[in-house]
């Protein structure tokens, strides 16, 4: 069955105020597995099954005046478990869900959009169901949603949204630690085990042919459940179904795991699942697995909506865009031509300007004789600690001086060292140029010390080199003064 609802807001609450059923009648077989025979007369080919659903969308589509839509599925149709961390890992769960999801896959290497959902929460632990949609699925049911034109706004499980509208049913046995749910409805049996009402395993079993098979299902489920959350006493198990009566048989095999207490869903809460969903929505605190690629569609389709319904604004905006498309160039290629014209006009005189500059800080340059190599051999001796004996200087004319020396003390080095880097010079200001700062004005950019080494005779041997400020040359001054002129 597709069933779909509207639900409107009345008051504080929210109740239907449109539903309508549309029978696809069956389920395509799994694929490259034959399918038994009791469901055999049943199922339809897949294309079949597409094509059915592709109609009953199309006509909910219709009926509901709408093509965007909240979708539930089965559980069996979604990779779905319960996950606990630390409170102090909380920002960890998207990751922790991925991993969780991957080692429940038959397809590890899928990367799945995860839903994750907080059901419970204590001082220490966190409790979050978590599902996604496989791409085998997304794509059986992408194909028929794109005949028909719907879009998926959200996607969540049925299931949830039966326990959340038949929740008075299923807790009218009282308070128990831990309670099993069986919800036999029309599309399979969902397996819920609760502890203090909030879900501990989910599990979508499908179809089940006799009691054997229900009772292998509901053992695995509770070991499942007291390896995720402990041992604990099974209260009651709750079997909701929309049949009259449970099987002797199967009620047979579920006695033996603890009381059977069956709710029995009437005509009037067929929309239960759906209803649920649809309140889980409003509420917007559920976990959502729709694909990416129906999120895109999505996108896709309420943006041509817009557009199209825009298309006289769209027709302004496109003559404007082109009017400015075709006049800012225009507009740009004038100011360039004029800004060309006004360069070339001055370019000359600039130049001339310019050039003289560069030849007068080159002259300036050379004829400041407080960086020459006697000054620097005055300097360095001046400063030279006693204990310190020179016995090699190495200038080079704009890059700086390297001495080699003895020091009778590793401190005398360092202490000359600090001394040579605290050397300071007179700096000539140029055509009214401001006066440099105080770290412009020293004599040397950087002194660097070599290691201090000590010969066999005990002397400290050691070079010290002291950089100059790197200062451009005439040319290429000359040749930036120019480039920044133009």
């Amino acid at each position: 069955m597709l069933r779909g609802i509207r639900l409107s807001e009345s008051g504080r609450q929210h109740q239907i105020s449109q539903s309508e059923t549309w029978e696809i009648s069956g389920a395509p077989p799994s694929e490259g597995a034959e399918a038994p025979s009791e469901v055999a007369e049943e199922a339809v080919a897949p294309q079949e099954f597409e094509s059915r659903l592709g109609d009953a969308l199309f006509a909910a589509a219709k009926t509901f005046d709408t093509h965007e839509f909240v979708l539930s599925l089965p559980l069996s149709k979604l990779l779905v478990d319960v996950v606990r961390v630390p409170v102090d890992q909380r920002d960890e769960l998207p990751t922790l869900a991925q991993e969780a999801l991957k080692r429940i896959s038959p397809f590890p290497d899928e990367v799945y959009r995860v839903g994750v959902e907080i059901v419970a929460e204590t001082d220490t632990e966190i409790v979050a169901v978590v599902s996604a949609l496989p791409d085998a699925i997304s794509l059986e049911l992408g194909d028929a949603l794109e005949d028909a034109k719907v879009r998926i706004v959200r996607t969540d499980s049925t299931a949830l949204g039966r326990l959340r509208t038949l929740w008075p049913k299923i807790v009218s046995g009282g308070s128990v630690g831990r309670r099993l749910v069986l919800m036999d409805l029309d599309d399979g049996w969902d397996f819920i085990v609760l502890d203090d009402d909030a879900p501990v395993v989910l599990r979508g079993l499908g179809e089940l042919k006799n009691a054997a098979e229900l009772g292998r299902e509901v053992m695995l489920g509770l070991i499942r459940a007291e390896n995720m959350a402990g041992a604990r006493d099974l209260g009651e198990i709750v079997v909701v179904t929309a049949q009259e009566g449970l099987d002797d048989e199967m009620r047979t095999r579920l006695a033996t795991f603890g009381t059977v207490r069956l709710e029995v869903v009437a005509a009037d809460e067929a929309y239960a699942g759906v209803e649920g969903v649809a309140n889980r929505t409003v509420e917007a605190a559920t976990f959502d697995v729709t694909p990416e690629a129906w999120d895109t569609a999505l996108k896709e389709s309420r943006f041509k909506k817009r557009l199209v319904g825009s298309l006289s604004v769209a027709g302004g905006i496109w003559l404007l865009v082109m009017g400015v498309l075709w006049g800012v160039p225009c507009y740009f290629n004038w100011m360039t031509a004029r800004q060309d014209a006004m360069s070339k006009a001055h370019k000359k005189a600039y130049t001339e300007v310019a050039n003289m500059r560069a030849r007068v800080r080159l002259v300036q340059r050379y004829s400041d004789h407080a960086c020459g190599a006697l000054e620097m051999l005055k300097a360095f001796s001046d400063r030279m600690p006693e204990g310190v004996t020179l016995s090699q200087l190495t200038y080079k004319r704009g890059e700086g001086v390297r001495i080699s020396a003895e020091a009778v003390q590793p401190d005398n080095a360092y202490a000359f060292k600090d001394a040579l880097a605290k050397t300071e010079r007179e700096r000539i200001a140029l055509d009214g140029e401001a006066a440099e700062d105080e770290e412009s004005e020293r004599m040397f950019a950087d002194v660097i010390l070599s290691e201090v080494k000590q010969s066999r005779g005990g002397v400290n041997r050691f070079d010290i080199e002291a950089k100059f400020p790197v200062e451009e040359d005439a040319s290429s001054s000359a040749k930036a003064s120019a480039k920044g002129g133009r």
